[in-house]
């Protein structure tokens, strides 16, 4: 997987406790700029790293905001997209093979593949504990809701 190291990124819900935690290690450890968004809702202004931008923006209001934000922000979504679908390749050949997937439900292959990158995310970036365990299911929700389509292909390529 591409490391995230000197690069422009946005996390969105970065006043919070997972945030601004993420925040921190992208800015300290990783030498990234980072643009927090966040509506305040349940993060505070005090949790945001210094370093970072901050942007109070709620997502659920105007996606063409959002994406104004982004574009000037010079932070590419699409990347984000090429480099979920690379891991959940990975993941997949390296733990189901062709034979396995022709005999596996649709659902069953979707919640196992979610859960696998989930894991192995937080394990690459050492997270433990609560925050660990907040992070995989994020990514696991993430992938469950976003990558269905992508996810449904793959499974119905394996099924001939």
């Amino acid at each position: 997987m591409r490391q995230i190291v000197n690069t422009n990124v946005c996390v969105i819900g970065g006043a919070g406790f997972i945030g601004s935690h993420l925040v921190d290690y992208l800015i300290d450890e990783r030498n990234c700029n980072v643009i927090v968004l966040d509506n305040l809702i349940t993060g505070q202004t005090k949790n945001i790293n210094s370093k970072a931008k901050f942007i109070w923006h709620d997502i659920r209001d105007n996606e063409n905001e959002l994406s104004r934000i982004l574009k000037e922000n010079n932070i590419h979504l699409k990347r984000r997209e090429y480099i979920m679908k690379k891991k959940l390749d990975s993941i997949i050949q390296n733990n189901f093979n062709d034979e396995e997937l022709k005999f596996t439900p649709f659902e069953h292959f979707r919640l196992h593949i979610s859960d696998y990158v989930g894991t192995e995310m937080a394990n690459e970036l050492n997270l433990t504990g609560d925050k660990k365990v907040t992070f995989r299911n994020q990514i696991i929700q993430y992938v469950r809701n976003y990558f269905y389509e992508y996810l449904k292909e793959v499974w119905e390529s394996k099924q001939n």
